[in-house]
């Protein structure tokens, strides 16, 4: 009966859904964060701010990193699952880290896009189809717990299909969509730009600083920064960007096969 109770109170992640139609079941989830001061420096003492920032103190001065990074997932037995990771932006010009991965998200980023890639293979062919979108940050609100929820509007930008893609299907998709977002008549070299994909997870620090390149001669501006993001959840913004972005690659899949691939 107390189990039963429970089950039917409110959820305690201020979804204002039922406990048993929200997180009842779910794996816990942790969080870490990682910063880079350019120089050794000595912590003494870490302050939580009921506003979700976190303030890194040093003889009652507050620190501010060079480069911070926030990561969100949960613990299973072959490996921590990684759900949502904001990772290699700029903390120069603040004092504070964000608990939040959606704040975190929106306060960093200018421009926010994600792109999913998926593949089938048949008896003849390996099709690709990918999805390329835009966030279009909402103003945040209050459910009915009274937790802030971020939100926003997702479009799809471009549709694209290929067969027997080279290497990575994954990584052609985010060379096109960068060559996309460079092209367009609203880019500009200042712009703080974030493409959230799904691979690749742990690369990605390095084909964002350059030590690895997406292809022979293709680096990967300093204002666009790849972020990884789950498909499987829908914890935060950028899990949601790139399920929607996954959603419309598998459209675009079961049309082809609908309408019949051609034949070699």
């Amino acid at each position: 009966m107390g189990e039963n109770r429970d089950a039917n109170k409110p959820c305690q992640c201020g979804s204002g859904k039922k406990f048993k139609k929200c997180c009842m079941g779910r794996k816990p989830r942790h969080s870490a964060y990682t910063v880079d001061f350019g120089h050794p420096v000595s912590i003494d003492s870490i302050e939580f701010g009921a506003d979700g920032k976190i303030r890194l103190k040093s003889q009652g001065m507050v620190l501010s990193p060079e480069t911070s990074s926030l990561y969100k997932g949960y613990s299973r037995p072959k490996g921590d699952k990684v759900l949502v990771q904001i990772a290699g932006e700029s903390a120069s010009h603040r004092d504070f880290l964000l608990q939040d991965p959606d704040i975190a998200l929106l306060n960093s980023f200018d421009v926010i896009f994600s792109i999913d890639t998926n593949t089938r293979v048949n008896e003849e062919h390996r099709v690709s189809a990918s999805a390329f979108a835009l966030l279009r940050p909402q103003p945040p609100q209050q459910d009915s717990s009274g937790k802030t929820v971020h939100t926003g509007n997702m479009k799809i930008l471009a549709r694209t299909a290929a067969l027997n893609l080279p290497g990575n299907p994954e990584i052609a998709g985010w060379i096109e969509a960068i060559q996309w977002i460079k092209s367009h008549s609203g880019y500009k070299p200042q712009l703080r730009i974030a493409l959230i994909v799904d691979s690749e997870q742990g690369n990605i620090p390095k084909y964002n600083s350059g030590e690895l390149l997406l292809a022979d001669g293709f680096e990967i501006p300093p204002n666009i920064s790849l972020l990884y993001a789950s498909d499987a959840v829908s914890d935060h913004l950028p899990n949601k960007m790139i399920r929607f972005c996954h959603n419309a690659a598998d459209e675009i899949l079961d049309q082809l096969e609908r309408d019949g691939l051609p034949k070699n």
